[in-house]
């Protein structure tokens, strides 16, 4: 009896440690969600007329340029339904502030300037954005669609 005394201690504490585990409640749940994008609709100012819808812009016109870097941005432009929306979808997939300039004809239209964290919280990652402006152009957002409504 006494012999069991003296071990049990020992037992006690192996079996503690031996329960405990590097916490891998996320190592079978797939969960990421792709960074929001940004949704933007250019509008005269005066008639509030779609600035594509009505010709003075065609698709073709519009570029996104990567102020850093210099370069092309990619961006989808929506045409169905007579929408004719830009979207940039790709900022946030990284830690990153970019600045992006966006034109037509190769005259500014309108600035924007973004700050995304990549964060991870109950196993899913997603994209928050900070310090959004944009500048160079008056605007509007439309709060239940998410567009922003670009004034010129």
């Amino acid at each position: 009896m006494q012999k069991l005394i003296k071990i049990l201690p020992v037992i006690c504490i192996l079996l503690f440690f031996s329960g405990c585990k590097k916490n891998d409640n996320c190592k079978d749940i797939e969960c990421t969600s792709p960074p929001g994008g940004f949704v933007f609709e250019l509008l005269d100012k005066e008639s509030n007329e779609n600035l594509i819808t009505n010709g003075t812009y065609q698709p073709s016109d519009i570029e996104v340029i990567n102020e850093a870097t210099n370069q092309k941005t990619q961006f989808v432009f929506i045409s169905e339904n007579n929408l004719n929306l830009i979207v940039i979808n790709n900022i946030g997939w990284k830690n990153e502030s970019i600045d992006l300039d966006v034109k037509a004809k190769g005259s500014t239209l309108f600035k924007l300037h973004a700050d995304a964290k990549r964060l991870t919280k109950d196993c899913c990652s997603f994209t928050e954005y900070q310090n959004v402006s944009i500048s160079e152009s008056t605007f509007s957002f439309d709060s239940s669609k998410g567009i922003y409504k670009i004034l010129l």
